[in-house]
């Protein structure tokens, strides 16, 4: 057999070893799945982390933007549709615009009046002065993981309430952001906020999946 022969052969059983490979992957990564929705079903949370002695595996909710309706793209952000929309042949949504559509659409916020924010949220928390300065600095309401941990740590919340003051402040950030840009152009008022809620309703998509991550340890 020439080095040729040997090259392909060789070429062949890697490629039918990948194969193999990934398909044991796959089952195992949806073993994972099976257990974070078990585990996350009729709750709040929407990230976890699991851990061997070799590395962890990190298993978040992601959701996948799609609009339906392009020409609806601007009636939906309006003085800042160049801020968040890229126009190419295509319509290509900006990572603050896929969040924004996926809170609306979800409706996974909650409803502020024009004087309520974040802040004021934080600062709501059942903490000591001392706490609620230094989470004010921690939370920001854009990472679900991140926040939840603050509160553990800083607030001194268990695992299950710090759960569901982070998905409170998500949902709180996510209705101020939405205000924010209507505010943009002075649609922030019932009758126009609602006619643009309607509009991401009918423009777009959300499939929302589980997403894992996997990290080697050193």
């Amino acid at each position: 057999m020439n080095i040729m022969e040997k090259t392909i052969d060789r070429m062949v059983e890697i490629a039918r070893q990948i194969d193999e490979l990934h398909a044991e992957y796959s089952t195992l990564e949806a073993e994972i799945i099976k257990r974070f929705t078990e585990e996350t079903e009729n709750s709040k949370c929407k990230a976890k982390e699991y851990e061997s002695e070799s590395g962890s595996v990190s298993v978040a909710y992601a959701d996948k933007v799609s609009v339906v309706y392009d020409s609806m793209l601007s009636s939906i952000f309006g003085a800042a549709y160049s801020d968040m929309v890229k126009e190419e042949k295509k319509y290509t949504l900006s990572a603050p615009a896929k969040q924004l559509l996926a809170a609306i659409y979800k409706k996974e916020y909650i409803m502020l009046d024009d004087d309520q924010s974040v802040e004021k949220a934080i600062s709501d928390l059942p903490c000591d002065e001392k706490s609620i300065k230094v989470l004010a600095k921690k939370i920001k309401g854009k990472s679900f993981k991140t926040d939840k941990a603050n509160l553990i740590r800083y607030g001194g919340f268990d695992e299950q309430t710090a759960s569901d003051y982070a998905y409170m402040i998500s949902e709180a950030a996510n209705w101020c952001n939405f205000r924010d840009m209507l505010r943009l152009d002075g649609r922030n008022v019932p009758e126009k906020t609602a006619e643009v809620i309607s509009c991401i309703n009918s423009a777009v998509t959300v499939d929302t999946s589980p997403k894992v991550t996997l990290k080697a340890k050193e």
